[in-house]
């Protein structure tokens, strides 16, 4: 009886990348956002700050 799956066994983190969505889309103006933060020189209260800005924005985005 012939096996209708490849033979080539497939790893956990390939059947996951596979099934996985991204959370959230690269083009996203958030993620460009996040990544031009210089998060080494903000204080903590501009950091606690920026991160109400952002989530204001991605509920806002809903």
């Amino acid at each position: 009886m012939e096996s209708s799956y490849d033979d080539k066994p497939i790893s956990l983190s390939e059947t996951i990348t596979n099934q996985q969505m991204p959370l959230i889309s690269p083009s996203c103006q958030l993620v460009d956002e996040i990544l031009g933060l210089d998060i080494s020189q903000m204080t903590p209260m501009e950091a606690i700050n920026k991160l109400y800005e952002l989530q204001n924005k991605a509920c806002e985005a809903k």
